[in-house]
């Protein structure tokens, strides 16, 4: 893989299967995103699970991918994946 600095870049090679720049995406976004489910969780286990499940809809849903920047398509799967979770926790209390 090419040296692929932007974040444009990374996720139009992503939309074209390199593994390479979904491997790249996955480090350099992993600290950031996990820090963010685990201040909304509070739990290192389900976090590990809901990252877990983002990158790998992220991979999954690679073609469908809209927006240009890998946090954007992060953002929202964080949405997807974090809240759900929140939501279940406050209805079981």
């Amino acid at each position: 893989m090419k040296n692929r600095e932007t974040g444009s870049e990374l996720l139009s090679a992503l939309k074209n299967d390199d593994v390479d720049a979904y491997e790249l995406i996955c480090k350099k976004y992993y600290p950031k995103l996990y820090t963010a489910v685990l201040s909304m969780v509070k739990d290192r286990e389900i976090t590990d699970k809901i990252i877990t499940q983002i990158f790998v809809k992220l991979w999954d849903t690679r073609k469908e991918i809209t927006c240009t920047c890998p946090e954007e398509a992060l953002s929202g799967l964080y949405a997807d994946h974090t809240y759900p979770y929140l939501k279940e926790r406050v209805l079981k209390k």
